[in-house]
């Protein structure tokens, strides 16, 4: 029975919580220094390079399968449409740097993220008025405790 000769099971095993903690670190590590954005388009990339991993004969052995045209297609439609997303996002912020002038000191709006509904990916900026302050300030402060004081 092969299950009975399990004495080198321990370096698969091994191997796979070695590289699934790295995974799991260097996801973390990608939104804290980058941003979720950016994890998601790490993941999108992930599909077709697992799928040519299948084709190694270093990792799948005589088990490797031959390269198919629509893997090499679906990778290039990724790649496109990643590159199309970031050039989106920098004219989006060349835009809106040109656009609209930036609020002043004493202005009372300010720009607040908007989600429309789950599925929308991407958020809305919209200005909104900001509430008074209710705190008063040192020399408010000084200047009604004189005028009550007189």
């Amino acid at each position: 029975r092969p299950c009975d000769e399990c004495h080198a099971a321990w370096v698969p095993t091994t191997m796979y919580l070695v590289f699934n903690l790295a995974y799991n670190i260097f996801t973390v590590l990608v939104i804290k220094h980058g941003s979720a954005a950016l994890s998601f388009l790490v993941a999108t990339l992930r599909l077709p390079l697992t799928s040519m991993a299948f084709y190694s004969t270093f990792i799948m052995g005589d088990a490797a399968v031959s390269p198919q045209p629509t893997d090499f297609v679906g990778l290039a439609v990724l790649l496109v449409g990643l590159v199309v997303y970031r050039w989106g996002g920098l004219m989006q912020e060349k835009e809106s740097s040109q656009g609209t002038p930036q609020a002043a000191v004493g202005d009372d709006t300010e720009e607040r993220v908007v989600f429309a509904s789950f599925v929308q990916a991407e958020p809305h900026f919209v200005r909104v008025h900001r509430p008074q302050s209710l705190a008063r300030s040192p020399q408010r402060v000084r200047r009604d405790l004189y005028a009550r004081l007189s």
